[in-house]
C-alpha cells in the first residue's frame, strides 16, 4: 500500500470515527495477502 492509501484510511478512520486499525483489519479479510499471489 502507497502513502497515499495509508492517509485515505486515515481519514476515513477519522470521518467514521472507527479505529485505524479495525478498518486495517477489515481490509486484510477481503484482500487476499500479497505474498500469495508472488508464489
Amino acid at each position: 500500500m502507497s502513502e497515499d492509501d495509508y492517509k485515505k484510511l486515515y481519514n476515513y478512520s477519522r470521518r467514521t470515527g472507527r479505529s485505524f486499525v479495525d478498518i486495517i483489519s477489515e481490509l486484510i479479510e477481503f484482500l487476499p495477502e500479497e505474498e500469495d499471489d508472488q508464489t
